[in-house]
């Protein structure tokens, strides 16, 4: 605009353009410039628009700048083999896409872990404990506890896998549509044990002590040995025991409802380690409403106080076992005690 002033101004001077005919030029040159910065104005709406897509824009900046800083100063993982933590309390961080692997807690306690879909998987825990362990969603797998413990285990559509814990204590576990296999327990205790539509295959029990357990909505226990095991306060319900041995058993307080039994030994067995070799295998307290047993051999037991009602029978079969105490409600008698298979001492 500048230019085409001057050049106007100079038109003057040459005689081409009077002063009147200039300042007219001028004046219009002006309307036009002020009509074209009214026309690029941009509107609020246009405002209100770029300044929401620089907002968006300074967020997604600020998101890219704190998950850089919380990956450099939180670990994504506990991942080194050669990562002990010995007379140590720990706080560790929690998250979810977590992994913690090939640690080792020696005389240690972690005060609590929240993990979703993670993995927790080859660690070792010695003479250490876990208080509370929150991880849905995740994976438990290839640990080995040796006179440890771990309080509050909650776990929810996730895998607990080829564990082993020896000479030690689990407290307060809660598992949802779980999967447990290949878990070995040896000389352990376990209390107050809930398991809600979830399946355990493959398991080992070895001289375990076992108080407080609950199975429902459709828990499946296929393949599971017991050895010398001692139960209190047991409940099956909606539940299934399938392929499964058991052997030097005693529990007090065995309640089955809705549940079916099948193709399992119940026997004495041989001595282990804790449980005395006279003892029969021995329920007492047992009721069984609704229940099915299918092809289920009861070997030198004893059932004290224990009422059948309403069970289903087929191929069952009882040798030396004491009946003192026991009540039948039908299925005919137990089918006539399994068709006086019966040969009580």
């Amino acid at each position: 605009m500048r230019e085409e002033i001057e050049r106007i101004l100079e038109m003057q001077e040459r005689g081409e353009l009077t002063r009147e005919e200039a300042a007219a030029r001028i004046e219009a040159l002006a309307r036009d410039a002020a009509g074209a910065r009214e026309r690029s104005r941009p509107s609020f709406e246009d405002l209100e628009r770029s300044i929401g897509n620089l907002g968006r824009e300074f967020g997604n900046v600020l998101a890219r700048a704190s998950k850089g800083i919380g990956e450099a100063l939180r670990p994504e993982s506990w991942v080194n083999e050669t990562n002990p933590a010995t007379f140590s309390k720990a706080e560790p961080p929690g998250g979810d896409d977590f992994r913690c692997e090939g640690n080792s807690l020696n005389l240690a306690r972690v005060t609590r872990m929240r993990l979703l879909e993670s993995t927790f998987a080859d660690n070792e825990l010695h003479a250490a404990g876990i208080e509370r362990f929150d991880c849905d969603g995740s994976v438990f797998a290839r640990n080995a506890l040796r006179a440890s413990s771990i309080e509050r285990f909650e776990l929810e559509d996730g895998t607990v896998t080829d564990n082993q814990c020896n000479a030690s204590r689990l407290a307060a576990w809660r598992l949802s549509s779980a999967s447990v296999e290949r878990c070995r327990l040896n000389a352990t205790q376990a209390t107050d044990v809930a398991l809600s539509g979830s399946t355990i295959r493959e398991a080992r029990w070895n001289a375990v002590q076992l108080s407080g357990m609950t199975l429902d909505d459709d828990t499946a226990l296929d393949g599971l040995a017991l050895n010398g095991v001692a139960g209190r306060d047991w409940t099956f319900h909606d539940t299934k025991l399938i392929d499964s041995s058991v052997s030097g058993l005693r529990i007090v307080g065995l309640t089955c409802r809705s549940t079916r039994l099948a193709h399992c030994t119940l026997r004495h067995g041989d001595w282990v380690r804790g449980i005395d070799p006279r003892e029969r295998f021995a329920l007492r307290n047992v009721r069984m409403e609704h229940t099915v047993l299918e092809h289920c051999e009861f070997v030198d037991c004893r059932l004290d106080d224990t009422t059948f009602e309403h069970v289903e029978v087929s191929g069952l079969v009882f040798r030396d076992v004491d009946f003192s105490g026991m009540t039948l409600k039908s299925s005919e008698e137990l089918a006539e005690l399994a068709s006086t298979g019966r040969e009580s001492d």
